[in-house]
């Protein structure tokens, strides 16, 4: 994350107590920070060039333990979206069976809790624990230890606003309306990002705008020629994020379907969903790109049984299929004559890479068709170059 010199001292002094503790403790495990200035330049109202300092900041190493045990993720049960689990570095998935609000492995009381986490043993076993707790398993202030770029901005928003903090919500299509507005503005920014607004950001400026901020009023500004479109691409990209075309076994579509699946969203999940409209795009480019080739092609058998051919053609995908006899091998083939072609030989005649270019001659065998997609089946072919 890039932050100021005085958050990245502040960062170092928390770090520095959280070694000394585990040192003095005889936990296992010790954590670093790693800092890189970034010199970062823009040119104010008066035409200025003004240099700013920043520091490109990671925390690297293993998060000091006890007996084994590490946290792994912090729990989150939305009003509205349910579980949203938001995982510690390094930590890809959680088994998210039999995880419950307020629950607590450890002492095995159900009340209610701001929050809950998870910790795992060298054996794999893992436990959700209370705030109270998880000092058995760790041996510290049960607080991670590690703040993501949300987590951090939320926490200088409300020292900039001097307390008093209560949580805005805001409905997912609003939202997604904004996200979705605001790349086609920008493009997307990640919130790691030092070049350039993070999405996030700009999506917040318009949702909980200051009104004495010029900048939220440009980014505002620049985000109205789009507005006309967002509401209707938002239902859209929703739709899809709920559909099984998004799919996977992820935290990021997990936490992505059951917030997306909520009726509003506050704004530690803005950056999850401002996210949507850039993951939607790249899946529609995909299938944008399957759908022309498939549309080059030529949806027609050719010949008749028996009759023999000559072709040259490129192989478009290989199958092979066991069977009592050995392996045949399906090859799909594509005609210079943009027709679908399949030969199953009893060899690897035409090798087993995908794409190659052959010029062939075989008999037509018959006339296949699966789905509404033609394919002209050929059987005793000759490999001639």
């Amino acid at each position: 994350m890039l932050i100021t010199y005085g958050e990245l001292v502040a960062t170092q002094d928390k770090i520095a107590k959280i070694n000394a503790r585990a040192e003095k403790r005889g936990f296992t495990g010790r954590l670093d920070v790693q800092a890189e200035k970034v010199t970062k330049k823009k040119t104010d109202a008066l035409g200025f060039e003004i240099e700013e300092i920043w520091y490109e900041t990671t925390i690297t190493g293993d998060a000091p333990s006890y007996a084994g045990w590490k946290f792994i993720a912090t729990l989150d049960f939305d009003a509205e979206a349910g579980l949203i689990v938001r995982t510690a570095p390094g930590v890809d998935k959680v088994d998210r069976d039999g995880l419950r609000e307020g629950w607590c492995d450890h002492c095995r009381k159900q009340r209610h809790r701001k929050g809950t986490y998870l910790v795992r043993d060298e054996a794999g076993e893992q436990r959700q624990v209370g705030s109270t707790c998880i000092k058995d398993f760790l041996g510290w202030i049960g607080r991670p230890v590690f703040l993501s770029t949300d987590e951090v901005q939320e926490e200088v928003d409300h020292l900039l606003a001097g307390g008093g903090y209560y949580e805005k919500r805001w409905t997912i299509d609003t939202i997604l309306a904004v996200a979705w507005a605001a790349i086609q503005a920008f493009g997307f920014v990640p919130a790691s990002s030092y070049d350039g607004t993070p999405t996030r950001s700009v999506v917040m400026a318009v949702l909980d705008p200051n009104p004495r901020s010029e900048r939220d009023r440009k980014l505002g500004d620049k985000l109205r020629p789009y507005v006309e479109r967002s509401a209707e691409q938002a239902r859209i990209i929703r739709d899809w994020l709920l559909s099984d075309d998004f799919s996977g076994d992820t935290e990021y579509v997990h936490n992505m379907k059951a917030v997306a699946g909520a009726e509003t969203a506050g704004a530690r999940n803005v950056g999850l969903l401002a996210s949507a409209p850039q993951a939607w795009a790249r899946a529609m480019e995909r299938d944008l790109i399957r759908r022309q080739e498939a549309e080059e092609l030529v949806n027609e058998h050719v010949g008749t049984p028996g009759e023999r051919l000559e072709l040259t053609v490129r192989v478009k995908s290989i199958r092979p299929i066991p069977g009592g006899w050995g392996t045949t091998m399906i090859y799909t083939l594509v005609g210079d004559d943009k027709r679908v072609y399949k030969w199953f030989a009893s060899n690897d005649a035409l090798g087993e890479t995908a794409g190659a270019v052959h010029r062939i001659k075989g008999t037509v065998k018959k006339h296949d068709e699966y789905q509404g997609a033609k394919s002209t089946v050929l059987t005793r072919c000759k490999v001639l170059a």
